[in-house]
């Protein structure tokens, strides 16, 4: 179930950027945090249904998650890219770089949060 996110992320990703000159970076990007939410709430009701309810939503909620992944991430380099022309690649680094940090420490923030 998990692998169902990045998997529908790399599928669209390309889809959504060859549309994307004509949706447009701005609009995408919004689209995506938009899919996002109703990503969570969907999963966060879906304690209240059956098991086999509770699976389907919970792989429509990571494909939705998916598809948002892929609508931020296409949108957020388009946006550099254009926006930062001179000097793109230091921007797009940076930007992965602090994604990459996110990723690494947001586990440990998680758990401790939750503990």
């Amino acid at each position: 179930m998990f692998c169902f996110q990045p998997t529908s992320a790399a599928a669209l990703s390309y889809f959504i950027d060859n549309k994307l000159q004509s949706i447009g970076s701005k609009w995408l990007m919004f689209s995506g945090l938009l899919i996002g939410t109703l990503s969570c709430y969907l999963l966060a009701i879906s304690d209240y249904f059956s098991f086999w309810y509770f699976i389907f939503i919970s792989f429509a909620s990571f494909g939705l998650a998916g598809v948002a992944l892929a609508a931020g991430y296409v949108s957020a380099l388009s946006i550099a890219a254009s926006d930062y022309t001179e000097n793109s690649d230091e921007v797009i680094g940076i930007m992965e770089s602090f994604a990459g940090f996110g990723l690494m420490i947001g586990p440990f923030l998680g758990g401790v949060l939750y503990s």
